[in-house]
């Protein structure tokens, strides 16, 4: 229990220092106005990505913390050997009681599943996104990087056909 309300805890403070952090990358953007299109494009982006992630990390660390501060961990334990037939009324709807518990806590569960699922895959999306940006950039800056060396290549050869011209020319 102490381990699940760390880990909990942990989640709780990595999401609100995210959502934080995006939230005022998103109005820094707003105020920066020589940023490329391509650019501001990215960083919303990235930002909202992260701002759902937080929110769902917001979400999954409530609901791990909520399944051991409820009591529900201790009440499935209770309710454990619930498949022993019942041999009066009340042991039935005490069992009624346990397999709708079992039923909640199996939801429950496969929520908190699901939700790491998309915590996973919006990380994911976000390193993809991130690599393919980068990628891009990467290529742009080798394309830049080659005009210019064409240029002055280009200028080289320029000068050295002046110099044979004047040195052709003073014989």
């Amino acid at each position: 229990m102490i381990f699940a309300l760390f880990i909990a805890g942990v989640l709780l403070l990595l999401a609100i220092v995210s959502i934080r952090r995006q939230a005022r990358n998103l109005r820094r953007l707003r105020n920066e106005s020589h940023l490329p299109s391509d650019d501001r494009s990215y960083l919303r982006n990235q930002a909202y990505r992260r701002i759902a992630t937080g929110i769902l990390m917001l979400g999954l660390a409530g609901m791990l913390a909520g399944t051991f501060l409820s009591g529900m961990e201790k009440r499935i334990e209770q309710h454990r050997d619930f498949k022993n037939p019942a041999e009066n009324e009340e042991q039935r709807k005490e069992q009624a009681e346990a397999r709708e518990l079992a039923r909640f806590y199996l939801l429950y569960w496969a929520t908190i599943l699901i939700l790491l699922f998309i915590v996973v895959s919006l990380a994911i999306i976000d390193l993809l996104s991130t690599r393919r940006y980068a990628w891009v950039q990467m290529r742009r800056i080798q394309s830049e990087h080659r005009v210019i060396l064409e240029r002055d290549l280009a200028m080289y050869r320029q000068q050295k056909d002046n110099d044979r011209i004047r040195q052709t020319g003073a014989e």
